[in-house]
């Protein structure tokens, strides 16, 4: 008789000495042969993407700590299981998707484009969570105006909505989880009703197109001497270059607003920074997984001793066991000296919110630890963390973030983010007026000496 866990075991050592044979049947970058139908997936290639995950996630992941309570090889063997009952791919995208979200980290996840090419359209909503209340911060959808708060999809309460899929979401904390369940279409039925707390019932039907969202438009009148400048991402380098030629370009202005709300990153901007800041300032701690085959043995000795066996050489090894398991490698952050000429030095104010993250928050820590500039809004999303990237070379893709940073001063920055000077976060009168308070308090700081 096989019990449970004999069957968790059982599956994962199917899982490892599948790995020579997926190795070499498949190319990492070899695409992958669906047949006439792409939308199942062979059990070649089901196993060669959990082998895949399971090794990456050993050998790369860096934040076991944020996630102390997860058996992942429990987690694993769960999800063989599951995957090895179908070979539909939609079903295995979600399964994987919910595997990696165990993580619980904002830069570890699973990706399909086939997944999100055959499962409709985008919501056409950017919805907030602010005050216990899901807030429209935008729309394309008619009948929705931004502002509204929704209250249920398809008749259930919007909570147990998010609830039942989360669990596909990554990300290192809740309030992160949530402010992206409506960037996940997929996680949407093709067509939904949403109920605003006005009583109004509007119809989303997501396959029909929507345009793209609109960058903040600069503001129509500013204060003599005060400038303003919209970055919307660094995941092109044309966009901290345009930042680096407005700084060149009013190098002698009184105040100068930079604008990161929605910034979701890309590449730290490192030339931007140094056009920027005039004093020294740590680097991120970093800490990475140190993957050693001697410290791995010593770990699983005491997997080798019987429960029986004397206290104090059972103790010893179960020390063993704890400290060697996941060991990890810290790096202080290095010292970083100012530019010997930096471009600007005046007065700097930062607008940022909670979809400022990743490199955007590599360029807002900086500010914020030298005291360089005024950041004024929402704290952000809090992650980090160079992904190992796997690509699978048929639309599925892989990614372990290989790092976990903290504050140079050793507080915690996953999960938690920075932290603005000036906390400001837009009420719902204010969405509903199309009010942005934000602004006008970074105006009033600007005139303010």
């Amino acid at each position: 008789m096989i019990t449970g866990l004999s069957r968790r075991i059982l599956l994962r050592n199917l899982a490892v000495s599948m790995l020579a044979v997926c190795n070499t049947l498949y190319a990492q970058d070899k695409p992958a042969d669906f047949g006439s139908d792409p939308s199942h997936v062979s059990v070649a290639l089901r196993m060669r993407v959990a082998v895949s995950i399971k090794e990456t996630v050993e050998t790369y992941f860096a934040h076991w700590q944020g996630v102390p309570d997860l058996d992942f090889d429990q987690a694993f063997g769960d999800y063989l299981n599951e995957i090895a009952n179908t070979d539909d791919r939609r079903s295995f995208d979600m399964a994987t998707m919910a595997l990696m979200a165990k993580l619980q980290n904002g830069h570890t996840k699973f990706d399909d484009e086939w997944f999100w090419a055959h499962s409709g359209g985008p919501t056409g909503l950017a919805v907030v969570y602010e005050d216990h209340q899901w807030v429209v911060l935008d729309s394309k959808r008619t009948g929705i105006p931004a502002g509204s708060v929704i209250v249920s999809i398809d008749g259930q309460p919007i909570e147990d909505f998010y609830k039942s899929r989360s669990i596909y979401i990554n990300a290192s904390n809740d309030r992160a989880r949530r402010s992206h369940l409506f960037t996940k279409g997929p996680l949407f039925p093709p067509i939904f009703d949403v109920c605003l707390a006005s009583g109004k019932i509007a119809k989303v039907t997501r396959a029909d197109p929507v345009t793209p969202w609109d960058r903040p438009a600069s503001p129509s009148r500013l204060p003599d001497g005060v400038v303003y400048h919209s970055i919307p991402s660094f995941g092109d380098s044309k966009f901290e270059n345009a930042a680096i030629d407005f700084l060149k370009a009013h190098r002698h202005a009184k105040v100068i607003i930079f604008d990161v709300r929605g910034n979701g990153g890309g590449n730290s901007p490192d030339n931007l920074l140094q056009a920027l800041i005039t004093k020294p300032y740590r680097y991120w701690n970093q800490l990475s997984a140190m993957s050693i085959g001697l410290l791995k043995a010593y770990a699983g000795m005491a997997d080798h001793i019987d429960a029986k066996a004397d206290p104090q050489d059972r103790g010893f090894m179960d020390g063993m066991k704890a400290y060697f398991r996941r060991p990890m490698l810290y790096v202080p952050g290095e010292l970083v000296e100012p530019s010997a000429a930096p471009i600007y030095t005046g007065k700097l104010i930062v607008l940022a919110d909670q979809a400022c993250a990743s490199a955007c928050e590599d360029f807002l820590m900086p500010l914020k630890v030298t005291g360089r500039a005024i950041i004024i809004g929402d704290v952000t999303f809090g992650s980090t963390g160079q992904p190992k990237l796997v690509s699978y070379g048929n639309g599925m893709s892989l990614e372990v973030s290989a790092k976990r940073v903290s504050f140079g001063d050793g507080a915690p920055f996953e999960g938690v983010g920075v932290k603005p000077d000036i906390e400001l976060i837009p009420t719902l009168q204010q969405l509903t007026a199309h009010v942005d308070p934000v602004l006008a308090k970074a105006l009033e700081v600007a005139q303010g000496e």
